[in-house]
């Protein structure tokens, strides 16, 4: 049975050892490209769409394009 104290455990190895992940956010100011992205994808035309899911955070998918990298 896999349970969220498992996760927690793994994290907290991970922090032991050096996460590179979390140096990187320590040292990096995210904010700064929040003015960018979101004008970047902010809906011009503001039509409201009723239905599909929410959108994912803009600064979460650009952390991931730059990790994928």
């Amino acid at each position: 049975m896999h349970l969220f104290t498992d996760d927690e455990k793994i994290l907290s190895k991970l922090s032991e050892k050096g996460n590179p992940l979390e140096r990187l956010d320590a040292v990096m100011d995210w904010n700064i490209f929040l003015p960018l992205l979101s004008e970047l994808f902010s809906r011009k035309d503001k039509v409201i769409s009723r239905g599909g899911r929410p959108h994912l955070d803009y600064l979460i998918m650009f952390k991931v394009l730059l990790l994928q990298r």
